[in-house]
């Protein structure tokens, strides 16, 4: 866990791990050249936090590859993910840009939704970013935006309904 600070992680590699590999709260940073594979719980979860993310590769991550909750603020640029659960999850107020991602046998490669009623409006944009092999590309609810390309999602999910497939 990374607690209110600042941070720089660059060529390192995270293997079998049977929880979040990192985890970030309240904390500005960069990451860069990082991979992940055979991690139980999220590969990378941040909350209240302002980070920017680059050449991330990510392999059988059972979670969310890339979690962003409570108000955090992400720039993510050059992510690969293979045989994972969730791609990328935006919640609580979360903004991300997403480029160059490239997504291949990801259940659901994107999530945008709310967990924590007292937060608003996620916003995930996302540009240059290929999708194949899923089940769902997408869930997204009420007060939480995808934009992809300059594309705008149409709300696919009541709220209940997304927390449901992401939480249970």
């Amino acid at each position: 866990n990374i607690i209110k600070s600042e941070f720089f992680i660059k060529d390192s590699h995270f293997l079998n791990i049977d929880s979040d590999a990192i985890d970030f709260d309240y904390s500005i940073g960069k990451i860069d050249n990082i991979s992940f594979e055979n991690i139980a719980d999220d590969a990378l979860d941040f909350s209240g936090s302002n980070v920017e993310v680059k050449n991330i590769i990510a392999n059988k991550v059972d979670d969310k590859v890339i979690s962003a909750g409570e108000n955090s603020q992400l720039n993510i640029d050059n992510l690969e993910v293979h045989s994972s659960f969730i791609g990328v999850a935006n919640k609580d107020g979360s903004k991300l840009i997403l480029k160059n991602a490239n997504f291949d046998y990801v259940k659901i490669p994107l999530a945008s939704y709310t967990k924590k009623n007292f937060y608003k409006n996620s916003y995930m944009y996302v540009l240059d970013s290929t999708f194949k092999n899923y089940e769902s590309k997408y869930v997204l609810s009420k007060d939480s935006i995808i934009n992809i390309n300059n594309k705008i999602l149409k709300k696919n999910r009541k709220n209940n309904e997304v927390l449901k497939i992401v939480y249970e």
